[in-house]
């Protein structure tokens, strides 16, 4: 079930120039990562979803359904919190997309993070470090 904040926003970009993008949205299980995938499904993107939380992924999916018709393009369950994962995300949902023109990046850890966390060891690997 969408909020209202939820439904103003999907009206708002039914009327946008976002039908026919194509979009990753990240962190989409819940929370703003869902309601950008809806909205962006809602304004006629196609959208892949990716998150760490496969039950959530499949909730955002049946609303993406329920509200468009048509489900995800493609739902990669992954944490992006670590580099193999994080590259491998990327490969089948631009496959399923037939390209990429947005990525909106939604995906967070829940709770204080302390500085020295911040540069994780995967992340140096992936050259980011």
């Amino acid at each position: 079930m969408t909020t209202p904040v939820a439904a103003s926003l999907f009206t708002t970009f039914r009327e946008s120039t976002l039908a026919g993008k194509r979009a990753i949205v990240t962190g989409a299980a819940s929370g703003i990562g869902r309601c950008t995938a809806l909205a962006f499904a809602a304004a006629g993107s196609q959208v892949a979803i990716t998150d760490v939380q496969e039950d959530g992924l499949g909730e955002t999916a049946a609303q993406m359904q329920a509200l468009t018709g048509g489900g995800p393009a493609a739902v990669v369950a992954a944490d992006l919190g670590v580099c193999d994962p994080a590259v491998d995300v990327v490969e089948p949902c631009v496959s399923a997309l037939g390209g990429l023109t947005t990525l909106v990046n939604c995906a967070g850890s829940a709770g204080p993070v302390p500085p020295a966390s911040w540069r994780r060891q995967p992340m140096a690997a992936c050259g980011r470090g």
